[in-house]
């Protein structure tokens, strides 16, 4: 089976080109991405895999000069941790911040309120409705400033992610040859080298979790871009969700096109 994710995009390969139009490269020239396994792993075009764990950041700009020295020595420890054959990769993602514990906070604060307020009307205290429906009022109020601040000011949030890969394709003939075999050979691979870093990790006192493939595929997406794009301007495309994988990826002694 062969997998194109730039031909989705009505690049090369389809046909040619609506006249007066001009299409942008296919995506997979600069993401280099063949597709998303539903296991959680990401795969390149050259065939690595590679999985990632999002590390939840340390304010420091609270933290006392002792703090501050502290964790850098933390982090220095988690460095120097990681052997020559564990190569690992820190991304820093800006994605769109949503406030979704605060907002679903409010929510759950505004439907207590109401079933309180359901409560004093069943035993006849209808001061007491008033008042709590009024404070779950207020609380939904409040909520809606929320979504339309957000709407407006659009603010960005920062995400740390540490990546690991392997490739675990053999080539010959200078092409990389596929087998089911070699893909869970490849993921067991990852996950040991995944579990390493993260025990890495907590010992120097960070906090990290295993990116799942919805959360693969949301980063993804954003170092797309698709909102600039005149092809996907309307909504948020269903091409790159063509571009997820579930079942079987591979098929035995399959080759990826072109060289290795």
């Amino acid at each position: 089976m062969r997998f194109r994710l730039g031909n989705l995009f009505g690049g090369r390969g389809t046909g040619g080109e609506p006249r007066g139009v001009t299409l942008p490269p296919p995506t997979q020239e600069h993401l280099h991405l063949r597709a998303l396994l539903s296991s959680g792993f990401l795969l390149a075009d050259d065939g690595t895999l590679s999985a990632a764990l999002e590390v939840l950041p340390v304010d420091l700009t609270l933290a006392d000069e002792g703090e501050r020295i502290m964790w850098r020595e933390r982090f220095a420890t988690f460095v120097t941790s990681l052997r020559y054959d564990l190569p690992v990769q820190v991304v820093v993602a800006t994605v769109p911040h949503r406030c979704e514990e605060y907002r679903d906070r409010v929510a759950e604060r505004a439907d207590h309120l109401r079933g309180i307020a359901d409560e004093a009307r069943r035993r006849g205290d209808e001061e007491a409705y008033a008042r709590r429906m009024h404070m779950a009022e207020l609380a939904e109020m409040h909520l809606s400033l929320m979504e339309m601040l957000l709407e407006s000011l659009q603010p960005r949030e920062e995400r740390y992610l540490v990546v690991v890969w392997h490739n675990p394709f053999p080539i010959t003939g200078g092409k990389r040859h596929l087998s089911p075999d070699k893909l869970r050979e490849g993921e067991k691979e990852v996950e040991r080298r995944l579990s390493a870093v993260a025990g890495f990790l907590r010992q120097a006192g960070l906090e990290a979790r295993r990116l799942d493939d919805e959360e693969l595929l949301e980063m993804v997406y954003s170092f797309y871009h698709m909102t600039m794009s005149p092809l996907t301007r309307a909504e948020r495309p269903s091409v790159l969700a063509g571009a997820v994988v579930s079942g079987d990826l591979l098929e035995e002694g399959g080759v990826w096109e072109g060289e290795g």
